[in-house]
């Protein structure tokens, strides 16, 4: 039962928990990145607001591809980095870009550009990046990868990844033990093998009903409205996860049960059959 469950988790591990295609297709179906949009362009209200300089000058440096490429490349870094294949890297928008554009927008409007001018710019252009990149990052390792409890856990993540295959060999070895211990009577196996798949099944279908229907992705206490469809969207990709396999799980556990029935009652009756001829 345990090894099935392990080897459920490891599956879970690959497929999804560190597989950067999975969030990037949850995101890409949802409204995640409009929702971002509107959150950047907000913030770059607030710096207009501050700065004087108007609204559409910074909404106009970054198109929405630009956005999306950047959090898709905090996923592959964020990906890369819990499979220990390199360290984590900020993916962050060059604020060259938007210090052009508003060196064009101030040639633009005749203002003349001097030393102290040309450093405000420097600053509205860090301002303007930080807004980007603050709303771009869906996992913001770097905030905590210097937590010993952070790091123990990807330890167990990425052992989880890489034990999949062992984890399959040593369920098969254990359905040829049992086939080699009962070689006399083998519909025992389904049985063994019938009793293990269903607890385990049911070990992970029962928290992903009760998540269901208690509509706890639909619950998190999260005010931005984009990082709530993230984390719902993302949250209903795992629950999927362990409802199909669970359920795939289940139903060979109850064909195994089904077949064991089976083989007992014929030969249960061929052994009745047997003490009527002898009678």
């Amino acid at each position: 039962m345990f090894g099935v469950i392990l080897m459920q988790l490891s599956f879970f591990v690959n497929l999804e928990v560190l597989n950067g295609n999975f969030y990037k297709n949850i995101l890409n179906k949802s409204d995640y990145f409009s929702l971002m949009r509107k959150d950047i362009d907000f913030g770059f209200k607030n710096l207009s607001m501050v700065t004087s300089i108007p609204e559409e000058t910074f909404t106009s440096v970054v198109s929405n591809e630009t956005i999306r490429e950047l959090a898709n490349k905090n996923i592959s870094s964020a990906e890369a980095y819990m499979k220990y294949n390199h360290k984590y890297i900020d993916n962050k928008i060059d604020t060259k870009i938007i210090y052009d554009h508003l060196q064009k927008y101030v040639q633009k409007n005749n203002i003349k550009v001097d030393g102290n001018l040309k450093n405000q710019l420097l600053a509205v252009s860090e301002d303007a990046g930080s807004i980007i990149n603050n709303y771009a990052v869906l996992f913001n390792i770097s905030a905590v990868d210097k937590y010993s409890q952070f790091q123990s856990f990807r330890k167990l993540i990425d052992l989880l990844y890489n034990i999949k295959i062992i984890l399959v060999v040593v369920v098969l070895l254990m359905v040829t033990l049992l086939m080699l211990l009962n070689r006399r009577r083998p519909r025992r196996i389904f049985l063994w093998i019938g009793s293990s798949l269903v607890p385990a099944a049911i070990i992970t279908l029962i928290p992903s009903i009760l998540a269901l229907y208690y509509k706890i992705p639909n619950r998190f206490a999260i005010d931005s409205a984009y990082l709530k469809v993230a984390l719902r969207d993302i949250s209903l990709g795992y629950i999927e996860y362990f409802m199909i396999t669970g359920v795939i799980v289940l139903l060979i556990g109850i064909s195994c049960m089904c077949i064991y029935t089976y083989f007992s009652n014929k030969a249960y009756s061929k052994h009745q059959e047997s003490i009527s001829q002898k009678g």
